[in-house]
């Protein structure tokens, strides 16, 4: 940038530098404006509308198979405890203590009370009316001499009579053990719990319900029993549609269809 200076007589005015203008390019254009045009928008909603929708359906099927997952473990450990507890049982049926008798110093069977009320059975049971869930008494007697609490009934407790007796019924949708006057619940989300009976006689072993062996009094010749336990959950995660095999039987002895329902 240059300046040039007039020298002026004394008293006049110095005239200062003028900067040179600067003037804009007349044929510079200036810059256009953008915009969207109204079907690139409808294009992108619908777009934005499908990821959502994928995003939905993939999250309500991750929530229905965590649901499936998070049952079918709660019902496993349930029929895993009432099954463990109906065996443990079961097969202390009938047992007998051996004791020394006072008059001669033999040991011997200690005699049994019958408690189920039955012929002295160690097993009794009872069908459900109109097809309803069964139920079972079970008996034994504990052995002498062991520390106490180390033969607790099915309630936990120590037990104050001679003869365990504990009974397996259905309350509602608790499959409930009990023993006397007191019950807890086993298992929640019982749907049916049905009994069968293996019956051992001079003409072979074969599987009887709770009447006819009541009728044939065969209650002392049981040598196993037959446990069918259903469990149902609560959330309907699956497809409805189909059967799966219930407690019930048909007449050959099948376990008869029922109604998917989809829990």
């Amino acid at each position: 940038m240059s300046a040039m200076c007039n020298l002026e007589p004394c008293g006049g005015a110095v005239p200062r530098a003028r900067r040179p203008q600067r003037h804009a390019c007349p044929g510079r254009a200036r810059g256009a404006q953008s915009g969207v045009l109204l079907l690139e928008l409808l294009v992108g909603l619908a777009v934005g509308m499908l990821v959502v929708t994928a995003a939905s359906g993939l999250l309500l099927l991750s929530r229905g198979t965590t649901t499936t997952a998070t049952e079918l473990s709660h019902l496993q450990q349930q029929g895993s405890h009432a099954l463990r507890v109906i065996s443990r049982y079961v097969r202390q049926a009938g047992a007998r203590d051996i004791r020394a008798d006072p008059a001669s110093g033999y040991f011997a069977l200690s005699p049994q009370q019958p408690d189920v009320g039955a012929e002295d059975a160690a097993i009794v049971g009872r069908d459900g009316s109109n097809g309803g869930p069964d139920e079972l008494t079970v008996s034994h007697q504990p052995a002498s001499g062991l520390p106490a609490g180390s033969q607790p009934d099915c309630l936990g407790g120590i037990p104050k009579t001679p003869i365990i007796v504990s009974s397996f019924r259905v309350a509602g949708e608790d499959l409930r053990c009990g023993a006397g006057v007191r019950s807890y619940s086993m298992s929640g989300n019982v749907a049916d719990f049905q009994l069968r009976y293996r019956v051992t006689t001079a003409a072979g072993t074969q599987s009887m319900t709770a009447a006819d062996v009541e009728s044939a009094a065969l209650w002392t010749a049981v040598s196993a029993v037959e446990v069918c336990l259903d469990l149902q959950g609560s959330a309907r995660t699956q497809p409805e549609g189909g059967t799966y095999p219930r407690c019930q039987r048909d007449t050959p002895g099948r376990f008869a269809g029922a109604a998917a329902d989809g829990r």
